[in-house]
């Protein structure tokens, strides 16, 4: 039987917790930087753009979004850098531009997250310029070896959708273009390719049917969302668990 020194065993644990450590470290590392566009759903804002505040129903100020969530989960300087789109601009607008000339914050991000990206384009039915937007993204996210998520579209119902979003310009996707990008999506947004669909088409399913569990209860459409679009913070920290899920699981 062989006997080690009490010096070797010393070494041998200290060696094991800084393999420990470098693991930790690895695994939050999608985590520490997260860079978010989109529009008012992927950002920390509870409603529409009013200048540098978010005013819906009374709702003023900053929530948690999913990035949030995730980012605290992970470390304690968590940093979400917010970049998203104003008024009826589309939400890959701003992210066309620094993939063209990117600044020192989007390459140094570790992770890019959108969960409504998409969804202006498709409301106007003009979505060649998405398909054209995601294949690019793709190959920023493949060039640089960081992880890309990406949410669909799924198909909302008017009338669960508040009236005074309404009021303020929401529509309904273009049936088409909604079924395009999600194709589009399907195919070419894998693991393999640093990408990760958050599939939210089926998230709404299983809301609408009942089916979708959390924590051991069934979740309902008022638990995720106060409007029909904008996420409670348990909607935030839904789609934040599922995002963690699929990057965890590749990282």
């Amino acid at each position: 039987m062989t006997h080690f020194s009490i010096e070797k065993r010393i070494i041998f644990l200290i060696v094991m917790f800084q393999c420990l450590i470098v693991s930790a470290q690895e695994r939050s590392e999608p985590f520490e930087r997260i860079y978010v566009f989109g529009a008012s759903i992927s950002a920390r804002y509870s409603g529409y753009w009013d200048g540098f505040n978010s005013i819906l129903f009374g709702k003023l100020g900053q929530q948690d979004g999913p990035a949030d969530w995730l980012a605290k989960q992970y470390s304690s300087n968590h940093q979400v850098y917010i970049n998203v789109a104003r008024a009826d601009t589309p939400g890959r607008i701003e992210i066309e531009h620094e993939l063209k000339q990117p600044s020192p914050r989007f390459l140094n991000a570790t992770s890019y997250i959108s969960v409504d990206g998409l969804a202006k384009d498709a409301q106007t039915g003009k979505c060649e310029e998405s398909l054209l937007f995601i294949n690019q993204l793709i190959e920023f996210g493949q060039r640089w070896k960081k992880p890309v998520v990406l949410g669909n579209l799924p198909d909302v119902k008017p009338d669960h959708v508040d009236p005074e979003l309404k009021q303020l310009g929401w529509r309904p996707f273009d049936p088409q273009c909604m079924n395009r990008i999600n194709s589009l999506l399907s195919r070419v947004c894998t693991p393999k390719s640093f990408c990760y669909l958050l599939d939210l088409k089926a998230i709404y399913s299983e809301i609408e049917s009942e089916t979708l569990i959390y924590e051991g209860k069934v979740v309902q459409a008022k638990d995720v969302t106060f409007d029909g679009l904008h996420l409670t913070d348990l909607g935030a920290e839904i789609l934040g668990r599922r995002i963690e899920k699929m990057i965890s699981n590749s990282f």
